[in-house]
């Protein structure tokens, strides 16, 4: 994903992200299985961000389904911290198997 400042005056300053647990009904990937790669400190009045890359680390054995959640970018702009959230969805498939006798 990106993120597009649309102050065309101001820089985009003291950026930085926050990852949030994804939850599926009572099943949970930590945040610590996330990271971003690529998060920039600054964008230029006007500018858009560089590609930010989300990778997830599936725990193994992690149960299917369809795990939601936030990532949420914070920066400064005139003094004044703005925060915009990221809704991120992710499908765990079922582990496939082979069992030989």
């Amino acid at each position: 994903f990106t993120v597009k400042n649309d102050d065309l005056v101001t820089d985009l300053t003291a950026v930085t992200s926050t990852l949030n647990d994804l939850t599926d009904g009572a099943n949970t990937i930590s945040s610590s299985a996330l990271s971003l790669s690529n998060v920039p400190t600054t964008i230029a009045a006007g500018a858009t961000s560089p590609t930010i890359t989300l990778t997830i680390d599936t725990p193994e054995n992690q149960a299917p389904g369809t795990y939601t959640g936030t990532v949420t970018i914070t920066g400064t702009l005139t003094a004044a911290p703005i925060d915009y959230d990221v809704d991120v969805e992710f499908t765990v498939n079922s582990s496939s198997s082979i069992e030989v006798t």
